[in-house]
């Protein structure tokens, strides 16, 4: 069975850009183990961020909802958009239509079966 490759396209991931087909997650994520995280797309047109503040919004108050810190601040997230829209539009020759998607998670936990903030006395203890 052969892998489909991955494009060359920069990502961000971890605090680091590096090539989205050199991108790597722990499978002890819990946005992996148990979809628990938040997802945002920020769309770029000719270049430019749309509606950043209001996706900005949306997203700190989902993160918020599932009690999970926002790892950014808006300043960080904008810079980070931007430098991937430079660095896509570097990579294909022009600033196209693109989005900018973010997965935030818990991150990985340092067992299976760690208990949530939301919930830290529903569950048995591990053993």
């Amino acid at each position: 069975m052969t892998t489909p490759s991955l494009p060359d396209t920069p990502c961000y991931l971890n605090g680091e850009f590096t090539p989205l087909k050199d991108a790597k997650i722990s499978v002890l994520d819990r946005g992996f183990i148990f979809g628990d995280g938040v997802y945002e797309v920020v769309p770029a047109y000719g270049g430019r961020l749309f509606r950043f503040e209001q996706h900005m919004a949306r997203l700190a108050r989902s993160l918020t909802e599932l009690r999970i810190p926002n790892p950014m601040t808006q300043a960080e997230w904008q810079a980070v958009a931007l430098k991937l829209v430079a660095a896509h539009a570097q990579s294909t020759g022009a600033p196209a239509e693109q989005g900018n998607s973010w997965s935030t998670s818990r991150s990985a936990a340092a067992s299976r079966c760690a208990t949530t903030p939301c919930c830290p006395a529903s569950r048995p203890p591990c053993s």
